[in-house]
């Protein structure tokens, strides 16, 4: 189904109750994109790329909302496969589907929504947790696409594969595609003495600067690292902050990407910047961290959003702070 392809939205005459402050709609669909083509062969059904919006992640364009702001996510899914569509941070309601809106009666908490071949389902939720928030299908394989460049040198292994072949193949793709490669999460120096390790242990590679856009002003340096696939953000963002990207989006800002040596997240989880930190974690009006002490925000996977406050006070201090590129007081 290439080509023209959207959602026909017939309004009531009377707003749902309770009103939506943000609407969004996202077509699922998949592709088959073979060895050294670009566009996808219609007639295979070997799918092995799929999208949001004809797009994969970290391509997509985030949802930003407002904090405390009710939200609707349309999914329409015009492919031939299942998604079991999952939300991080936030428990929604299945609200409609393909045959109109569902009586309140029978909505229910979930985290996770099953979207069917040519079904429709309409989700809602309060975004009351600040931070950005992952939304995915959870099929695996949906979400990693192929995960493997099939060119030459630029293979990517998934098995057996030692930390320096690994650096060298993931520079290779950084200096074909161009972007400032960082390096992926530390590993066991033995780590191949396991049968089959490390698997997808070097599938982190963020691209940043490829896919800046102004909905993605702010975020944490190397965002982009473990988002692939069926795969968005959902961003919700405090008032003022909000203001800053949807004013962005409407000047069509880019921000500039801090260079990767100015990893202020990766610092202060290794403990350095205590001040910044020990400001970082007093601070009670985002809530960007729990009353345990634990690091909340970006992922779940370390890649922490634990200095996003703290960034995101410095990054909209100044235009010409932004438009220096420099996001940190003193790198």
């Amino acid at each position: 189904m290439m080509g023209l392809a959207g959602l026909f939205i017939l309004h009531p005459q009377r707003a749902h109750a309770p009103v939506v402050d943000h609407d969004f709609g996202i077509v699922l669909q998949e592709w088959a994109v073979l060895p050294n083509n670009t566009v996808p062969n219609t007639a295979n059904m070997e799918w092995n790329w799929l999208t949001f919006n004809g797009t994969c992640s970290p391509m997509t364009t985030p949802l930003v909302v407002r904090l405390g702001s009710r939200v609707r996510v349309r999914f329409v899914n015009l492919g031939m496969d299942h998604h079991p569509i999952h939300l991080h941070g936030h428990t929604f309601a299945v609200t409609g589907s393909e045959a109109g809106r569902q009586p309140q009666a029978i909505w229910g908490p979930a985290n996770t929504v099953l979207v069917g071949v040519a079904q429709a389902r309409d989700i809602e939720f309060v975004a009351n947790n600040p931070g950005e928030w992952m939304m995915h299908c959870h099929m695996p394989h949906h979400n990693m696409n192929a995960m493997s460049d099939l060119l030459g040198d630029r293979m990517m292994m998934t098995a057996d594969t030692e930390d320096e072949r690994a650096l060298s193949q993931m520079q290779t793709l950084a200096d074909h595609v161009g972007y400032q490669h960082v390096d992926h999460a530390p590993i066991a120096a033995d780590a191949n003495k396991v049968p089959g390790f490390p698997q997808d242990a070097f599938m982190d590679m963020g691209m940043d600067e490829v896919v800046a856009k102004p909905q993605n002003n702010g975020l944490p340096r190397n965002w982009s690292a473990m988002m692939m696939g069926m795969m968005t953000l959902v961003r919700v963002l405090p008032p003022d902050l909000y203001e800053l990207v949807m004013n962005d989006i409407r000047n069509d800002y880019v921000a500039p990407v801090p260079p990767a040596m100015q990893n202020m997240c990766m610092r202060i989880l290794k403990g350095a910047r205590d001040e910044c930190a020990t400001q970082m974690f007093s601070r009670d009006a985002g809530g960007f961290v729990g009353g345990d002490g634990s690091l909340r925000g970006v992922f779940a996977n370390g890649y922490a959003g634990s200095c996003w406050l703290c960034r995101c006070a410095i990054w909209r201090t100044t235009a010409e702070k932004r438009a220096a590129g420099s996001f940190f007081p003193d790198d």
